[in-house]
């Protein structure tokens, strides 16, 4: 009898550790999206307008230009590529900001693992808001594979080997949301953290030990993803 009850207990406390295990749990509900290979827009640069900063990287060689739209401030970004010139967009610009460099509008190559380099570049839309662009380059032409709202960055969060990317943006609070590339299928998967998980939180974003680290009611919780599954820690 005794060794009977021991059995139950040691049952029934499994179960509740079990069940503690699965409330923290969350499985990740990816939105897919097609690859866009879509042409940049040629454009004829204006002579007029006030060369800034000059970048290049590869065979691409990327121009900012200032100018001024209803009293505005912006920076206009084209690249060139045998010649022909591709308008990325117009930025926001402050005219105390020296160092141009600093814009993150330059041009980069990331360390995607596609048959090609895969490059991005910003446009910034706000002063909490900005957009990152991914192309390549085919055959001297480039084309967008997709835009995401936010700065971006490449980190492999789910420790499977491969490269995903983070986009990070809003203020207060941080909305933070992963990408998972599928060069082979020519698609991309997506999910906000915010919304999707943590029930509109705040603030979501992701430490230094790919850690998800979320603000619920002033306190911090801490979680990681696994197998596209989101554990609390």
């Amino acid at each position: 009898m005794k060794k009977t009850v021991i059995i139950l207990l040691s049952i029934a406390m499994s179960i509740i550790i079990l069940n503690t295990f699965l409330s923290h749990t969350f499985i990740i509900n990816y939105t897919k999206k097609i690859f866009l290979y879509k042409k940049l827009d040629t454009i004829k640069i204006n002579n007029t307008e006030k060369m800034m900063y000059k970048h290049t990287i590869d065979d691409i060689t990327q121009k900012l230009y200032y100018n001024t739209i209803n009293g505005v401030d912006y920076v206009s970004s084209y690249i060139t590529i045998k010649n022909i010139n591709y308008f990325l967009g117009s930025s926001l610009y402050n005219k105390q900001t020296k160092d141009l460099s600093r814009l993150r509008l330059l041009i980069t190559k990331t360390n995607l693992n596609y048959k090609s380099s895969v490059y991005k570049f910003v446009e910034v839309m706000g002063a909490n808001y900005a957009k990152t662009t991914y192309f390549i380059v085919v055959n001297k032409v480039p084309k967008i594979l997709i835009s995401m709202d936010g700065y971006t960055y490449e980190k492999d969060i789910d420790n499977d080997g491969k490269l995903e990317t983070i986009s990070v943006y809003g203020s207060p609070g941080e909305q933070t949301t992963i990408y998972k590339w599928n060069f082979k299928n020519g698609n991309i998967s997506y999910v906000n953290l915010n919304e999707t998980i943590f029930d509109g939180s705040p603030s979501v974003h992701i430490n230094d030990k790919s850690q998800i680290v979320v603000y619920i009611h002033g306190k911090k919780e801490y979680y990681i993803i696994r197998n596209s599954k989101i554990h609390k820690i």
